[in-house]
């Protein structure tokens, strides 16, 4: 007997893959063929949890989004890092999960968004490379690109992403990834933003703007660099949060001793949102 509990307004859609039976949680939006965005859960992580806990559904209802939260296989996804040939086929199963919600009234086909944490923010880097024309926008939080990925494989959408300089996790000036290593290598944050605003025309130089900052919320702050006047359709947008470790912006902390200090000038679902929303209206007119 399952013992999963979805919370209120949510529904788990399951889906017969290669790897077996697998899941996602699903929040609809009022109406059919709404915008859409799927959201990857960080490592250990289950979409359920995703959907409680990031603040994407909330966001997502705001602007009239349905939101979709896949399991990742055993709590993980399967991103660039890793070996091909070996793993679940998560690109394979993401791919399926889109055409289905397009083919279930549950996506508009033209306006389908992808963002994920940590793990799921990696794999997010991976769709965008990889399946490039099915997603209108990418987001990451606490995510950095696997340096096996080629970013002029990626198409002019709105990229953003939210990092902390001193994360323990994710480096926020590459290498090896994990608190102790041994979690495959990924590209340096600033490296990743400035290689996809070349690719994408964006002017070379980021425009740079040091959020308000709330004392009494904490010591880190955030600064927001902007890549603009980029090709049609493109941005890249990076807020860097100063001293900021591997937690979500805007939402409680977790283990802060061991991945470090979150922030909360700033909520990184409502951002990643926005920037979205922004991009589904102009397509949806």
């Amino acid at each position: 007997m399952s013992h999963f509990h979805t919370p209120p307004g949510l529904w788990r859609m399951p889906m017969r893959t290669t790897d077996g039976l697998r899941h996602a949680t699903v929040a609809p939006a009022e109406r059919r063929q709404a915008p859409c965005v799927v959201v990857l859960h960080g490592s250990r992580g289950t979409g359920e949890g995703a959907a409680r806990t990031t603040g994407f559904a909330e966001a997502a209802a705001w602007h009239r989004f349905s939101a979709v939260f896949p399991d990742g296989l055993d709590g993980h996804w399967h991103d660039a890092r890793y070996d091909d040939t070996l793993g679940p086929d998560d690109e394979g199963f993401l791919r399926d999960l889109c055409l289905r919600l397009i083919g279930e009234g549950l996506a508009d086909p033209s306006r389908i968004y992808l963002a994920g944490i940590s793990n799921g923010g990696a794999m997010a880097f991976t769709m965008a490379c990889r399946f490039p024309s099915m997603f209108q926008g990418i987001g990451t939080v606490i995510a950095n690109m696997p340096a096996r990925l080629d970013p002029r494989d990626t198409r002019p959408v709105p990229f953003v992403m939210v990092n902390g300089t001193d994360d323990p996790v994710m480096p926020y000036a590459g290498g090896e990834v994990g608190v102790h290593g041994g979690r495959g290598h990924v590209l340096g944050v600033e490296e990743a933003a400035n290689l996809l605003a070349r690719v994408h025309g964006c002017a070379p130089s980021p425009q740079v703007e040091r959020l308000p900052h709330f004392p009494e919320m904490g010591m880190t702050t955030v600064t927001r660099l902007g890549w603009t006047t980029c090709r049609r359709g493109a941005s890249v947008t990076l807020y860097r949060v100063e001293g900021g470790g591997h937690a979500i912006p805007g939402r409680p902390s977790q283990a802060p001793l061991l991945l470090g200090p979150t922030n909360h000038d700033i909520v990184a679902a409502t951002l990643i949102m926005d920037a979205f929303a922004g991009t589904a209206e102009a397509a949806g007119r």
